[in-house]
């Protein structure tokens, strides 16, 4: 099994922690990895990076919020931590 039950472990915490800050630091760290060892192995195994995985959670998420609920674009991507609703409302 090796390095895949590490990335069902990460997929678990970013999508349970997908409103809060998430970094290749912070989410290698918690697994006792150097960021640039898991950067290779997640994209190894997965295809994307571990923060082009959040990216297109996030994204997907906001999809899902702009349908089903009242929130504004900018109040979704405040909810998301984008650093840039700007840059969020170009995606």
């Amino acid at each position: 099994m090796g390095y895949y039950k590490y990335i069902r472990d990460t997929v678990d915490y970013i999508e349970e922690h997908l409103c809060e800050y998430l970094s290749l630091d912070l989410i290698a760290g918690r697994l006792s990895f150097s960021s640039y060892h898991f950067h290779r192995v997640f994209h190894y195994i997965t295809g994307i990076t571990v923060m082009e995985y959040v990216r297109q959670r996030r994204l997907s998420l906001s999809a899902e919020l702009l349908a089903d609920s009242k929130l504004s674009i900018t109040e979704i991507a405040l909810t998301l931590q984008d650093p840039s609703p700007e840059a969020y409302t170009r995606s």
